[in-house]
């Protein structure tokens, strides 16, 4: 993947300054700060490939024959059938070598230092290779899942609470005349002699079933992860699926599928589910 076809007008312009400037370290569009990153990746490569730099991060700027560029100290990088998910990044400060992903826990930092926490730094650039090897993994199903949980959890929560709103709100005008129809009640059997408590009780009476289901609403669900090559998805607690497209999902799932992947990500479709990105949905089932 060219790092060309990801500029944006002011990563072309630092690219085309560096050119003219004669900076003579890029890996392909990117200019980098020292050439040693450049050494960092390519030994990383030969050991899997199938990483790719997805973009430069880390800027530094600096001057070079009177121009002020903006370089990158470090790479970001993804897998090349997953280009859209940076696993972490590989970096060269001008001391040492550096790779950042989430899976790194350095207990040296703080977590809350979330930047140094998740890095291992070494002036042994082969430390850092087998460090990259090991902590440069995959995206994997349960945290694209974790991402977005909250939400879906959140749109349940507000079908509940709803629900006793509008019940609450259906009974308010029973308290001002409590203690008449109690009183009433009592002497005549339970008859409501005030209407706006008839037509409460007749609404209660009513919507009891749909009530109680929206006061326990908690479907099923289902995640899909739409990846290049596969399509993963988890119902509930069971063990992840993998199957090779979209049209092998199980109907129910598949159905309510391409309502949500037509719609807007963010937006929760009640009945439906809700689509996270373009590659994430929750289904409800």
């Amino acid at each position: 993947m060219l790092f060309r076809s990801l500029m944006n007008p002011q990563e072309q312009h630092e690219y085309d300054v560096a050119v003219q400037a004669g900076h003579q370290h890029f890996y392909e569009n990117i200019p980098v700060f020292k050439p040693q990153v450049l050494d960092l990746l390519n030994a990383i490569k030969k050991k899997k490939p199938e990483l790719i730099v997805i973009g430069g991060v880390n800027q530094r700027g600096t001057y070079l024959n009177d121009t002020r560029l903006i370089l990158y100290a470090g790479l970001s990088i993804a897998y090349a059938d997953m280009p859209n998910h940076e696993v972490g990044s590989i970096t060269f400060d001008g001391e040492s070598y550096i790779v950042t992903s989430r899976l790194i826990e350095n207990a040296r930092f703080s977590s809350w230092n979330s930047r140094e926490y998740h890095s291992k730094k070494s002036i042994h650039m082969n430390n850092i290779v087998k460090d990259s090897l090991k902590y440069l993994l995959p995206t994997q199903m349960q945290e694209v899942l974790l991402q977005s949980v909250n939400v879906i959890g959140a749109f349940t929560s507000e079908i509940r609470d709803r629900a006793r709103r509008s019940m609450h709100d259906k009974l308010n005008p029973v308290h001002r005349v409590l203690r008449e129809e109690l009183m009433h009640m009592i002497a005549s059997g339970y008859k409501p002699k005030n209407s706006e408590v008839a037509e409460a009780m007749l609404y209660v009476a009513k919507t009891e079933d749909e009530y109680d289901a929206l006061c326990n609403f908690d479907p099923e669900r289902a995640f899909v992860w739409i990846k290049p090559n596969e399509v993963v998805y988890r119902v509930g607690k069971n063990p992840d699926v993998t199957v090779r497209s979209t049209d092998e999902l199980p109907e129910d799932i598949r159905g309510k599928l391409f309502v949500l992947m037509v719609g807007d990500a963010g937006k929760v479709i009640e009945e439906i589910g809700l689509k996270v990105k373009d590659d994430q949905f929750w289904v409800l089932l």
